[in-house]
């Protein structure tokens, strides 16, 4: 994703990614990058899940559970986040099939504002049972 960055008077608000996942998950893990010469790298993003999308929901807050507030590193690469979830979450179920990325602050003054690699990891709703199923049988 090559957009763009925010002006240092306008909303950084603004620039932020949805993605929708290929299956439900509960998400674990979270991977970015950047790997273009002479871009903004971002520091500080906010990630926030969601079960379902509906329209003019990208800034509907009641819908999004945010799963944390990150720091990033300056360096271009490979930068790993985990989003740990607490047993007392207010979502309804835990498992998510839309991620978005709110990326507040940036590193540097370049014009761009890539996203390089984004990679989710996490369980999928059969998965987690099949675990569950293994620690009862134990």
């Amino acid at each position: 994703m090559l957009s763009p960055c925010p002006d240092i008077s306008g909303d950084p608000q603004g620039n932020f990614v949805i993605v929708e996942l290929c299956d439900e998950i509960s998400i674990d893990t979270i991977v970015l990058a950047n790997y273009e010469f002479f871009s903004r790298m971002f520091k500080r993003f906010r990630v926030s899940a969601s079960q379902t999308l509906k329209s003019g929901s990208s800034s509907d807050s009641e819908n999004w559970y945010q799963l944390g507030i990150f720091r990033a590193r300056n360096l271009r690469g490979v930068q790993v986040f985990n989003t740990s979830l607490p047993q007392t979450f207010a979502a309804p179920s835990r498992f998510f099939r839309y991620l978005r990325i709110d990326f507040l602050e940036y590193y540097g003054n370049e014009h761009y504002c890539p996203l390089s690699l984004l990679r989710v990891y996490g369980l999928t709703q059969m998965d987690d049972y099949r675990r569950e199923e293994e620690e009862e049988r134990r």
